[in-house]
């Protein structure tokens, strides 16, 4: 006896694995992959046809496209597409049951290459596969060995993969349409006619074409129009019969029923003259004899029933009849067997086997729309022979045959029977219908075994796989042979015998040769016959890249102030092979987050990616990939692509680290803040960290990790476990206001579920508490950022009714996220809420009709349950409708209206003031979600809007989501806002149902609305937001603002200096019941815990407000109304991305390596024909693309000594810190002095009279409490300006920027964001290294070299600067300014014999006392050597007093005295200054000079 298992499914899917004739099988509950191919490729036909139609307008689209919607219908009726459902059906199972051939390393575009070939030579079928498997394998899904759940009936999809393979569908079919004929192209997606034939393909249905008028294209589309317009339908097999011996007549019944237009009966010789009859007919119509069969093809008139067909006479041995027809229903047949690994099924792709289980999937297509209540149940599935005879009793089975059956016997067959599957029904009239598989299942018995999922192929390599062939025939000699495309393989021995049931084992060797490309692949076929049966067994393999490169560790180090995070993931690989392999990197980040640096780090040697405006990014790496070289390319995410990939070619021996750096800002959700970090290295990593680093102003309240899980997992912190999960480890500071958590997973971790390693992320939930009642502040260095999160304020209960848009535009991804957002939303209440569910399209289907129900557990799975039972898309839009429901829903749990109260009887009153009455102190909203415009009736919105505005009556807050581009969003935005409230556009992207999640939670969880914050507006200059529509349960609003300095340095002249620290402010707001205002103070000056810690983000605080105005002005610029506004606004976002090194829409990253950037920069200066002098870059510099002179000008670096380590540092003189002064005047002898000056004051450093070379510094002072230790103010040199005569140029560095001014050339500025150069004659400078706090630059001029390090985020911002030797020839002649005037003179120590510690110093004819010290560590060289210290700034040994070098402007020139010298004195004429020929000062200097006169 055979066992049977029968499922039957009104979706698209499938089944579960059966292991014995007592287990039941279960239809999977997840989304069908069927039904995700066949939406998306409903919607990229129907837009095809409505770009291909002049006259389809955007809303004739939406309107046609947005009702009832099966592939059939939508073709025939709404666009008039002569094409074939069933072709249509076809592709979608292609692509549905399509399996990955292989378990990593094929190469995508290896794949479309072949895909391109087998278009050329119309192989559709070949070409949809290939399709199929670049869906699997471009996003890493269903591919066998990386999961268990590939077999076709567990293909469960998560709303990333959704996202990503709809994407990859779309992108895929974009590509071919550019490629190939349009006639081609529909062909593939089965909506064109095939040329017309009565040829019957046994193994497919073949489409037969239309009349010439209807097969144009150009047909109208539309409504109206497409009734004219003939659909192709398909020939499907009614029966076929077999004689296998004579008879003296012969008879065969089948079924017609309505959705047949013609019959084809096709029969051999053998069977002699035949007749077919219609029911009730006594008159047959004979067959007609062609060449060498008989044939008759009949309309069927619509005469329903049963029909016959009857031999003339005597039927001869081997006669055989088949009986087609021309329909628009008809079913694929897929069959399954067993996976060889795991659980679940796989596509069988050879014959079935004896005794082993077998699967039969049936998806049927086209009978729903065949005529208006002609609805077709499947009621039995029949497996019989070529005699028309059962070998099994019939499968009963009661389902729609819009969906599928699939049945399974899980002991297969017990003997060699070979048969074809047909299917009965009837529809509500009781007319019968008959359906078989046109291709007979033949069993072979011969089973082949052999998996090359576990087979490593690579180049140069000799591979044995094993074979395994059993016998369930009778003892025979088994011939085998194997067959590939590469011919790489071959099978010994090539023949033995086999006893019953018996197994042998035989050997396949692939030998691949050295030159095989990496990821090309071949079909390998094992052939097995006897002289009754055969059997084949087909696989592919890849050939794999050599092994992958090891990582050697990953180190991910985040830190967390004040909400904002900054992580460093550094990746760290090794090339331990002999030949050159490929380094690569792949990071997913988080939807919100800014890229801020990227370095790869080759043996030492760094490149680091550059942040450029996004068109001169575009600009260097179009030019790269125009020549030939590698790129990369980093922009801002685009329809939320998170990936950030990057690789290298590494020689052998390399090693590489990878440094990728991103800062984002955490939200609050459900009363915590989520941090997550995503792994997923492809492999187990020796060395793997996570290190995060939380350090808050407030006490931490909790800091909890779930530990590592996968990537779309959601986490309630209430459920989080204080104690850390194995592998993690959390520690807190003394007092709670750090913590560290520390995550290490060991190799057995990271194992634990796949050989792949890790792949999700590792999560850290954190709270604060202790919050004032206007919230949290955080302060430093003139920035801050204020908390507010209403969290003493009581929540009310809410009642709310969600009403979801399931019209067929919802279709695929959208319908999926839409379902997904309402299973959280539902699950996110509490039991004292109430709610209801309605879906509308055409009309609406209510879950709970006219009524709230509580939000209990039981409630919460049943609402779920009608979600994903009747959450599926079809249909148009009935606006109107929908909130017309909504409205009756709610009516009796509201003041109710005159027009409501005038129908209802005394119980309903009753019952009306019982239910208001429990809902009293409740928020009674609606919450709305549509992706279209209303298309039903001929109501204007704004009709629709004022009968929604009457009927509510200000009784309900309306919250409304426009969902994608489709959506009408002023038509929502008008409706929310005349019935308090919010309307959000929401986008279609993978982020989508989150997006509109937190939407609905926070205008349902609303705790204040209508907030606002202010500040004094002369203390406080700007402000990322400040006005709020609510604050929600769980959440808080972030408001980052920067003081007004001239405010502060005011305020510290005050005495009463605690008064004067404070900046006022105000929050002002509604609760639940009343208004509220608090009063606030910031102190500018306030201690910050996060200042003082060690895991400090650099000038965190002011990261904060730039990276929160970024984001306010990138939003502004989607809603700019005006050129003027959003040029503005795209201004303002670009300078602040520039500046603080952000990846936004705005700017990109350029990651090349050197040389080709050197092959890029002569490239594009040939372009631009700019005359800028070209050198040859050194191999660590980078190229720039600067905005200059109107156009584009491409600079590079020159010829440079290394800046970080070339040159003799120990020569070096330097001015440094606040300031110090250290001059190596001679070998041995370093002159030191401290500097000192006024705030605004510039002075001259260095002055060459020849040449006119100026170097000045702008002082600025510290801010108070910044002392020196003798207390007085300090001051720092904050800008440096070189003017060069000889390049006719000035430029000058400020801790953020360089202005170049050329001489009669209007100035321009570059943000220092990323590495540069410019050259131009005699003039070279050099920005070598980039970091958010340190900036080194180095600069020539004529040979010289000076090296500057700006500090642009320590408590004073400013530049230190050191030189050369400046006795170098090109300074031939007198020098002169605070530093050069020590220069190009004789230097003569003489130190005291009692003191070895005090000494003379003679400068020329200048003399003073010095005495040994030890100057602070030069920061640029990172020496610190012993010096002779000169007091009062060097005063006794220089030329003049302080004010002497103090000039007008950066930019201005000294204007020093003439000087005379003599071989005893130096005198010095100054008309301003008569005492300066004083006889005594002239004797002074000659006694000095007497006495130290060199011998």
């Amino acid at each position: 006896m055979l066992k049977l298992v029968i499922l039957t499914t009104t979706t698209l899917f499938l089944l579960a694995q059966i292991t014995s004739a007592d287990q039941h099988v279960t239809s999977s509950t997840c989304r069908s992959y069927v039904t995700l191919m066949t939406e998306n490729l409903m919607e990229i036909s129907a837009r095809h046809y409505r770009d291909s139609d002049p006259e389809m307008t955007e809303e004739k689209y939406a309107t046609y496209f947005k009702r009832d919607t099966t592939p059939t219908r939508m073709f025939r009726e709404r666009f008039g597409a002569a094409a074939s459902s069933a072709q249509f059906t076809k592709f979608v199972l292609t692509l549905a049951y399509a399996d990955s051939p292989v378990a990593s390393g094929m190469d995508a575009d290896k794949l479309r290459d072949e895909l391109n070939d087998h278009l050329a030579a119309d192989e559709l079928e070949e070409a949809r596969e290939i399709i199929g498997h670049i869906l699997l394998i471009v996003n890493d899904i269903f591919v066998e060995g990386a999961s268990d759940d590939c077999s076709v009936e567990k293909r469960c999809l998560t709303s990333t993969h959704k996202y990503a393979v709809s994407q990859t569908l779309k992108d895929e079919l974009a590509r071919l349409k550019t490629d190939i004929a349009v006639e081609k192209w529909e062909e593939l997606l089965g909506i064109r006619p095939s040329i017309e034939t009565p040829y019957v393909d046994d193994q497919f249905f073949t489409i037969l074409g239309t009349e010439p008028k209807t097969t144009s294209r150009l047909s109208k589309r539309s409504a109206e129009g497409s009734e004219t317009v003939k659909s192709n339908k398909d020939y499907v097999v009614l029966t076929k019969r077999e004689f296998k011996k004579s008879d003296t007549s012969a008879e065969l019944s089948f079924a017609v029923d309505c959705s047949i237009s013609t019959i084809l009966v096709e029969a051999t010789k053998q069977c002699g003259g035949m007749k077919v009859y219609h029911p009730n007919s006594t008159e047959g119509r004979p067959l007609t004899w062609l060449e060498d069969k008989l044939e008759l093809k009949v309309e069927s008139s619509k005469r329903l029933g049963e029909w016959s067909i009857r031999s003339n006479g005597e039927v001869k041995k081997g006669c055989q009849i088949k009986v087609s027809a021309l329909s628009t229903m008809g079913f694929f047949l897929t069959t399954v067997v067993p996976k060889k690994t795991g659980t679940g099924y796989q596509v069988i792709h050879s014959t079935p086997t004896p005794y082993l289980s077998l699967g039969c999937l049936l998806d049927f297509y086209g009978l729903k729309r065949a005529k208006a209540g002609t609805t077709y149940v499947a009621e039995q599935v029949r497996l019989v022979d070529n005699q028309g005879l059962d070998i099994i009793d019939p499968i009963k089975v009661d389902t729609d045959v819009n969906g599928a059956v699939s049945f399974f016997l899980p002991y297969g067959f017990d003997s060699l029977r070979s048969f074809r599957i047909q299917v009965e029904g009837t529809n509500a009239a009781g007319t019968k219908f008959v359906r078989m598989a046109p291709k007979l299942i033949e069993l072979s018995s011969l089973l082949i075994e052999y998996d090359m999922s576990e087979v490593i192929i690579r180049p140069g390599l000799k591979v044995k796989i094993p074979v395994k062939v059993t016998n369930y025939g009778a003892e025979q000699v088994i011939y085998m042979d194997v067959w590939d495309e590469a011919q790489y393989s071959s099978l010994k021995p090539t023949q033995s015998k086999i006893g019953h049931n018996e197994t042998k084992l035989f050997k396949m060797f692939v030998d691949v040769p050295e030159d095989a490309p990496p990821g090309s692949f071949s079909k390998y076929v094992v052939l097995g016959r006897t002289k009754r049966s055969a059997q084949s067994q087909p696989s592919v393999a890849v050939v794999q890249d050599k092994a992958p490169l090891k990582i050697n560790s990953i180190v991910v180090t985040a830190i967390i102030n004040s909400r904002f995070a900054e992580t460093t993931i550094q990746t760290t690989v090794t090339n331990n092979h002999t030949i050159v392999r490929e380094a690569e990197i792949d990071v997913l980040l988080p939807v919100d987050a800014f890229v801020t640096n990227f370095t790869m780090d080759v043996n030492g040697k760094i490149t680091v990616g550059q942040v450029e405006e996004k068109k001169k990014a575009d600009k260097i790496y179009n030019k790269a990939k125009q020549i030939g070289v590698t790129a990369g390319k980093v922009a801002s995410r685009q329809k939320s692509d998170r990936d950030f990939r990057q690789s290298l070619m590494a020689a052998a021996g390399d090693k590489i680290i990878f440094t990728v750096t991103y800062q984002q800002l955490l939200y609050r959700y459900d009363n915590s803040y989520d941090y997550s970090v995503m792994l997923n290295p492809n492999q187990a990593v020796n060395h793997l960290t996570v290190d995060v680093h939380i350090v808050e102003e407030s006490p931490l309240m909790f800091v909890r990790t779930p530990g590592f899980a996968p990537r779309d997992t959601k986490y309630d912190a209430k459920s989080v476990a204080d104690e850390a999960p194995e592998g993690s480890i959390i520690n807190f500071s003394a007092d709670r206001r750090a913590c560290h958590v520390k995550y290490s997973p060991s190799i057995e971790d990271q194992t634990e579920t796949s050989s792949f390693g890790l792949n999700g992320k590792y999560s850290v939930l954190y709270d604060v508490s202790g919050q004032d009642m206007f919230g949290s502040m955080s302060v430093q260095d003139g920035y801050f950022t204020h908390f507010f999160a209403a969290r003493t304020l009581p929540v009310r209960p809410k009642a709310i009714i969600y009403i979801m848009d399931i019209s067929g535009s919802m279709s695929g991804t959208k319908m999926e996220q839409a379902r997904e957002t309402l299973r959280q939303l539902i699950n996110l209440h509490d039991e004292n809420d109430m709610f209801n569910v309605i879906f509308f399209s055409s009309g609406t289907r209510v879950w709970k009709d006219r009524e709230l129900v509580a939000a209990t557990p039981e409630n919460k799975l049943a609402a779920i349950e009608f979600v994903d039972t009747h959450g599926w898309a079809s249909g148009s839009t009935n606006i109107h409708h929908a909130y017309h429901v909504g409205f009756n829903t709610f009516e009796e749990y509201t003041e109710l209206l005159d027009e409501e109260k005038s129908w209802m009887n005394d119980e309903m009153m009753e019952r009306a003031n019982r239910r208001k009455n429990q809902l009293t102190d409740y928020w009674k909203m609606i919450c709305f979600l549509t992706d279209g415009m209303h298309t039903t009736d001929w109501k204007t919105n704004d009709e629709i809007a004022a009968l929604v505005k009457a009927r509510n009556n200000n009784r309900l807050h309306i919250h409304n989501v426009a969902f994608g581009s489709g959506a009408d969003y002023d038509f929502m935005q008008q409706i929310s806002a005349e019935n308090n409230g919010l309307t959000r556009r929401i986008f279609e992207n993978m982020d989508a149902a989150a997006s509109i999640r937190d939407f609905f939670y926070e205008v349902t969880n609303v705790l204040m609305t209508n907030v606002r914050i202010e500040y004094e507006k002369e203390k406080v200059i700007s402000t990322s937001q400040n006005e709020f529509d609510y604050i929600s349960k769980g959440k808080e609003v972030i408001i980052s603002g920067r003081i007004n300095q001239d405010t502060i340095d005011s305020a510290t002249l005050l005495a009463d200096k605690d008064f004067a620290y404070k900046i006022s402010g105000k929050l002002t707001g509604r609760g639940s019941s009343s208004d509220m205002v608090i009063d606030f103070e910031i102190d500018p000056f306030k201690t910050s815990r996060v200042a003082s810690s060690k895991h400090q983000i650099a000038q965190f605080s002011e990261r904060i407000w730039a990276f929160m105005k970024v984001k306010k002005l990138l939003e502004g610029i989607k809603t700019s109304t005006t050129e003027d506004e959003l040029a503005a606004k795209t201004a303002e976002a670009l300078e602040l991305s520039l500046k603080y090194n952000f990846v936004t829409p705005l700017t990109s990253i350029v990651v090349m390596k050197d040389a080709d950037r050197q092959k890029v920069v002569k490239e594009l200066l040939k372009d631009e024909e700019m005359k800028v002098t070209a050198t040859v870059a050194p191999v660590t510099a980078p190229v720039t693309t600067t905005q200059y002179l109107g156009g584009s000008i491409t600079t590079q670096a020159p010829y440079l000594t290394n800046p970080v380590t070339g040159g003799n540092t120990g020569n070096y003189g330097g001015v440094y810190a606040d300031p110090h002064v250290v001059l190596p005047l001679k070998s041995g002898v370093n002159l030191c002095f401290n500097w000192n000056g006024n705030d605004r004051e510039v002075h001259n450093l260095i002055f060459h009279p020849k040449t006119g070379l100026a170097v000045n510094g702008m002082m600025v002072k510290a801010p108070v409490g910044i002392n020196s230790m003798n207390g007085k103010d300090r001051v720092y040199i904050h800008t440096i300006a070189f003017i060069v005569p000889k390049s006719n140029a000035n430029i000058i560095f400020t801790p953020n920027n360089i202005t170049i001014a050329h001489y009669g050339v209007e100035k321009f500025t570059i943000p220092i964001t990323s590495q540069f150069s410019i050259s131009r004659q005699g003039l070279d400078f050099f920005v070598y290294e980039v970091h958010a706090s340190i900036v080194k630059i180095q600069v020539k001029i004529d040979g010289v070299e000076y090296k500057l390090m700006i500090h642009r985020k320590s408590r004073v911002p400013h530049v230190d600067l050191i030189f050369e030797d400046l006795t170098h020839k090109k300074t031939v002649g007198k020098l002169d300014g605070v530093i050069g005037q020590y220069y190009g003179k004789g230097v003569h120590l003489t130190t005291s014999e009692d003191d070895e510690d005090h000494a003379l110093l003679r400068i020329g004819e200048e003399l003073a006392d010095v005495k040994k010290y030890m100057m602070k560590m030069n920061p640029i060289t990172r020496t610190q050597e012993p010096c002779w210290f000169s007091v009062s700034g060097g005063e006794a040994l220089s030329k003049g007093e302080h004010s002497r070098f103090i000039v007008d402007s950066l930019e201005s020139k000294p204007k020093y005295e003439t000087t005379t010298t003599t071989s005893a004195t130096t005198t010095t004429v100054s008309p301003e200054d008569p005492a300066s020929n004083d006889d005594s000062l002239k004797s002074h200097h000659s006694v000095l000079t007497a006495l130290f006169k060199e011998k």
